[in-house]
């Protein structure tokens, strides 16, 4: 006998009002992080944050200061903190792409 599909299982769950219960897409999502392959990886929507911060800090026509008012953080040092955050989640998933962040994130001109 075969054991019952545990994603099946899950997937005819419901709530009182018909929902299913558990997404099937969000099954392989924790925290952020894809855990569909082998490797753990962080996902699309983590990787554009993170990157649309790193491209307008060092485009030369905007910058540390006006991207921390447009982003509404209360510092350039808190934003520069909260990114430095990021990419050390990212390490922790994926290495080789953190160094990549890393390695753009020191470029910053964080003076202007």
């Amino acid at each position: 006998m075969l054991a019952p599909n545990p994603s099946q299982h899950l997937e005819s769950e419901t709530t009182p009002f018909g929902n299913p219960l558990y997404d099937s897409a969000k099954l392989n999502r924790a925290l952020g992080v894809l855990i569909d392959r082998e490797r753990p990886r962080v996902s699309k929507e983590f990787r554009n944050n993170i990157e649309t911060h790193i491209y307008a800090l060092n485009h030369p026509k905007i910058g540390a200061s006006a991207h921390q008012s447009q982003r509404g953080f209360a510092s350039i040092i808190g934003m520069r903190k909260h990114i430095a955050g990021l990419i050390a989640f990212a390490h922790q998933v994926d290495p080789s792409y953190a160094r990549l962040l890393y390695s753009n994130f020191n470029q910053i001109d964080w003076s202007r």
